[in-house]
């Protein structure tokens, strides 16, 4: 069952799972019928060779633009502060709703792998904003998809994306304490990969996403006991706009 929270201005909010989630950090995810996911190895790129011919005339045209349009993607945003538990949910939840899942740190990472250059702070930044417009680039070719990222409420940069991608994006957002986000950001720090260079969680850095983006209907979870993956599934099914259906 669901219990009705205030939110922003048109933006309905409710609260789910019986059973919040718990941080990677503090163990597995324990989801009640989540779906399992299990790493899959990503094949190397393919580059066509020179002089390759070109596409036969009834092949699809690469610049037709969205395969789909604002109105009809489903599109649910996992938000939150850093040490949240956003990565931990994102994965389960997007298996459980059969959507694609994009993460920006999984694409700054698998950025930073290629390229091979040493990382500081003036890269890792680099890195990240290249990964945030990867993010939004292949969200739009994706009809169904669950976006996972540190996004800044009131950003207008983002705010922008995300009414290009979705009329009406369902939003669910990690709530933790401070207090408890900061010993999570530190107790990983060691394992991180290589280009997240920052070891400490600061209190301006927390308080960039420390709320809701509030553009669509927004389910709040707590993010200090395991989650039932399941009920926030179905909760975010509910709240996807009804002309988004398949």
């Amino acid at each position: 069952m669901t219990q009705p929270l205030v939110g922003p201005p048109g933006a309905p909010r409710t609260a789910a799972g019986a059973a919040p989630i718990a941080e990677a950090a503090a163990g597995p995810l324990a989801a009640t019928g989540a779906a399992a996911s299990k790493p899959v190895a990503a094949e190397p790129a393919a580059f066509p060779p020179t002089g390759a011919a070109e596409p036969h005339a009834g092949a699809p045209d690469a610049a037709v633009g969205p395969s789909v349009s604002a109105e009809q993607r489903r599109l649910v945003l996992v938000s939150g502060p850093p040490g949240s538990g956003k990565s931990t949910l994102a994965g389960p939840l997007a298996a459980e709703l059969g959507f694609a899942l994009l993460a920006k740190d999984r694409i700054k990472e698998t950025l930073h792998d290629w390229l091979g250059q040493a990382s500081d702070l003036v890269w890792s930044r680099r890195l990240g904003a290249a990964a945030m417009e990867l993010l939004w680039a292949l969200a739009a070719d994706a009809p169904a998809v669950v976006l996972e990222a540190n996004f800044w409420p009131g950003d207008t940069r983002v705010t922008s994306h995300l009414r290009e991608l979705c009329a009406s994006p369902v939003e669910v957002y990690c709530q933790c304490p401070e207090a408890e986000c900061v010993r999570r950001y530190a107790a990983r720090a060691s394992s991180r990969h290589e280009v997240h260079v920052i070891s400490a969680l600061s209190p301006e850095a927390f308080e960039q996403c420390s709320g809701p983006v509030g553009l669509g209907p927004i389910v709040d979870v707590d993010t200090t006991r395991p989650v039932d993956i399941v009920q926030v599934a179905r909760e975010v099914l509910r709240l996807l706009p009804a002309t988004a259906a398949p």
